[in-house]
């Protein structure tokens, strides 16, 4: 009980990052609520985890999310090396998730080719099952070899070329092998953080029934992806890029989801480290974490982590996001009108791990970035690929990985 009161009150004691919590008081209520739900969530199985899920809510969503980068893509015909992005996600939404929202953008050096809006718009999920979005002839596709270690990712179809009329014939066909640990939030972050940031609100019925309401799972986990993109315009003759063992990552959740209701968030979608990161002793190749004011339950929310072979090492603080884009943060437009334009070219901040370990983190956004807006025109999700500097107890780590910022505009 000492000790624990000792956690607690130098906890609320910290200034410098967040989540500032309220009282000791309340942040120890917070964390015996928190670890109660803790134990009654425990980790769902490979199969479970991996498969399609429904909901009655409206705003259900069944989200899959892959990202990979590379800046050695081998053109086949000439063995020249190209800068290569892939971003695709199938996000099956509504009442028992019967509308899917299909994403896919690939960049080589600049170039970027997206789904033509008629594939977006009129899509419908397939009906064998599979992960899939299906219009006309076209599919795009993710096949689950082995849950939580090999999938398939294929497109056969047309494609747009941004900023142009161009449409040219696509072959994408991918495996993704899971590399790390996955980080799942509901079990792997650090209870006093989520505690902290649940004492400083002012509590009510409707506070714990907001709390309850807003259910999801959420996992992420580092990934090599290995396959090839190739494409054709008229009668020109098809070029293909080979990838092998590109950095990615794997994004997975499920549940309620109204991003109306997320009024700022920033997303550092898990960062793959060219050299492992040793922290407290332990090796860690990937790192996530996320920032979000969540609403009227979370002003400032905490979460993601170290992850590595065989473990993980929870986000305990970050910096406020004002201090991280200050622009973008204080920004709003009209409906229809995105924000994304605020977001700096350089950031940098502060994380913190359980144990008090700190790290520096310097940002720079590099290449290839899109801004799109959801939800009714009213939510604004930008972003882009990003190269890490990451500085702690005399190491210095570079990583690539993606970095998002996502608000309501008004």
């Amino acid at each position: 009980l000492g000790l624990f009161g000792f956690r607690v009150r130098a906890a609320c004691a910290r200034t410098k990052l967040e989540p500032t919590p309220g009282s000791w008081i309340k942040t120890a209520i917070a964390l015996v609520l928190v670890q109660l739900s803790r134990c009654f969530r425990s980790r769902s199985a490979p199969v479970r985890i991996e498969r399609r899920h429904f909901g009655e809510h409206e705003c259900f969503n069944d989200s899959f999310y892959w990202w990979a980068n590379t800046d050695q893509a081998v053109d086949l015909d000439t063995g020249n090396a190209h800068r290569f992005c892939v971003t695709t996600r199938l996000g099956f939404h509504g009442e028992q998730a019967r509308m899917v929202v299909p994403w896919l953008t690939l960049d080589l050096d600049g170039t970027t080719f997206h789904l033509p809006p008629a594939f977006v718009r009129d899509a419908v999920p397939a009906l064998d099952g599979a992960v899939a979005a299906v219009h006309g002839g076209s599919a795009l596709r993710y096949e689950c070899e082995t849950p939580l270690e090999r999938w398939r990712l294929t497109y056969k179809g047309p494609l747009e070329v941004e900023g142009t009329r161009e449409r040219v014939q696509a072959d994408l066909d991918l495996e993704v092998r899971m590399i790390s640990r996955r980080f799942h939030y509901q079990t792997d972050w650090d209870p006093l953080t989520v505690a902290r940031a649940m004492s400083r609100e002012p509590w009510s019925v409707q506070f714990f029934r907001n709390l309850r309401s807003e259910h999801q799972e959420h996992y992420e986990i580092g990934t090599e992806v290995t396959g090839h993109f190739g494409f054709k315009s008229g009668g020109a003759k098809e070029q293909v890029v080979r990838v092998c063992k590109a950095a990615g990552f794997r994004d997975r959740s499920f549940g309620k989801r109204d991003w109306t209701y997320m009024r700022r968030y920033i997303w550092l979608g898990t960062i793959s480290l060219r050299t492992p990161l040793v922290v407290a002793g332990e090796q860690f190749t990937h790192l996530s974490g996320t920032a979000v004011r969540y609403g009227s339950t979370f002003r400032h929310l905490v979460a993601g982590g170290l992850m590595g072979k065989h473990s993980c090492l929870a986000l305990t603080g970050m910096s406020h996001m004002r201090d991280v884009a200050p622009e973008w943060h204080g920004a709003s437009s009209q409906r229809g009108q995105g924000i994304g334009e605020h977001v700096p070219q350089e950031l940098e901040f502060e994380l913190e791990f359980v144990g008090g370990a700190g790290v520096s983190v310097t940002a720079s956004r590099d290449g290839w970035r899109c801004g799109f807006l959801m939800q009714d025109d009213c939510f604004e999700v930008h972003e882009g690929t990003c190269i890490y500097k990451i500085s702690h107890g005399g190491q210095v780590v570079i990583g690539d990985g993606l970095l998002e910022f996502g608000g309501v505009l008004s």
